[in-house]
């Protein structure tokens, strides 16, 4: 005799509605301070009354109208909503997450204190090997020095890069992607940057040329 063993999909059914999840976000973002919920809510256009009712909504899912409340006013990935739906303790799962935030924003802090290597030193010890050397770096490091306090880390978040990349691009190891184009077209307000890059001393050509633009701003955080 043939038996067929048919495997169920096993579904996982929602324990919360969104109008509880609500109300638990309120409590541990905002701690039950409705003044400063208000204020908040004033963004988004969304009176204080409105909100309420949604907290009493039996839906298990948000309409895409108020998708932003839950990304936005609560700062949290639209996965997330799911997430705590169907957790049996919503709150641990928050905690959770604020400890993994709290670690990454430490992480991300003491690498913001790592000293990096001076560009200039280091090319004169790889200019032997590596002769290729793209120029815009120069003006990268000019951008984020004009900048007071702005790290290489800063900096390779404004753009989206790790790191390491980031400073090889400064150092002229690398080239300069669309995003750094754009943002050195936008910092020296010129899409010709080829009289910079032509320049004998950098620094004070940056300098002269900020002189002529007082509108220039580097400010792009």
């Amino acid at each position: 005799m043939l038996t067929v063993q048919i495997q169920e999909e096993v579904v996982t059914v929602p324990q919360h509605t969104t109008g509880e999840i609500l109300v638990t976000l309120r409590r541990e973002i905002f701690r039950d301070d409705w003044d400063m919920l208000a204020e908040d809510l004033v963004v988004y256009q969304l009176p204080l009354w409105f909100y309420q009712h949604l907290e009493r909504s039996t839906d298990h899912a948000f309409t895409p109208k108020y998708d932003r409340i839950f990304t936005e006013l609560f700062d949290l990935d639209p996965g997330m909503l799911s997430q705590l739906l169907v957790a049996p303790d919503p709150v641990a799962v928050l905690d959770a997450l604020k400890d993994r935030v709290f670690t990454e924003a430490h992480w991300r802090l003491r690498r913001m204190r790592l000293p990096w290597p001076d560009q200039d030193n280091v090319a004169q010890r790889l200019a032997r090997t590596s002769p290729a050397r793209y120029p815009y770096g120069g003006l990268l490091r000019c951008v984020r020095l004009t900048m007071p306090g702005t790290t290489v880390s800063d900096m390779s978040l404004i753009l989206h890069l790790p790191e390491l990349v980031y400073w090889q691009v400064e150092l002229g190891q690398l080239p300069a992607n669309g995003d750094v184009l754009d943002l050195l077209f936008r910092a020296y307000g010129t899409n010709d940057l080829r009289p910079l890059l032509a320049a004998t001393d950098l620094p004070e050509r940056v300098k002269a040329h900020a002189d002529q633009l007082p509108e220039l701003s580097f400010n792009f955080t």
